[in-house]
């Protein structure tokens, strides 16, 4: 299908919308109705999409470049960043921040996952285009010898 670049977007973000009209519906495909506690866990599920699902889209970004840099030879400095800010930062929010009035809620809970995504996105993006030159550089000259000693 052909769409137009407003046509498409207004179909991505009628497309990420559902998810959140029907949070608690999606919830209770996996929560057992039968179960006491069921309207509070559908709750917090649909709490948590709530503030997941409208910037997933970083994380996917954050994923697809992290094994870009990797299928290009250059897999050390994304898995520093991943384990220091996916890991350390979020450590560190619930050990420090978490704790403050104010942060002690759901939201204060999961606001620091779209808030790391979106720096190691930032990271892996910073590192790409400082290394992607690089690359393609080596595999030109690399290609060249090739070309050259083919002749």
């Amino acid at each position: 299908l052909d769409f137009a670049p407003r046509e498409s977007t207004t179909a991505a973000t009628r497309m990420r919308a559902k998810p959140i009209i029907f949070a608690r519906e999606i919830a209770y495909l996996f929560i057992d109705s039968t179960h006491p506690e069921a309207e509070i866990i559908a709750d917090a599920a649909a709490r948590r999409m709530y503030i997941m699902l409208p910037l997933m889209f970083v994380q996917g970004f954050m994923t697809t470049s992290t094994g870009y840099l990797r299928a290009i030879g250059c897999s050390v400095p994304p898995m520093i960043a991943a384990i220091v800010i996916n890991c350390g930062i979020r450590i560190m929010w619930i050990t420090f921040i978490f704790p403050l009035p104010g942060f002690t809620s759901f939201l204060g809970l999961y606001s620091i996952y779209p808030m790391t995504w979106i720096l190691c996105s930032a990271i892996n993006l910073t590192i790409i285009l400082s290394v992607s030159k690089k690359a393609f550089a080596k595999k030109a000259a690399e290609l060249e010898v090739k070309v050259a000693n083919a002749s």
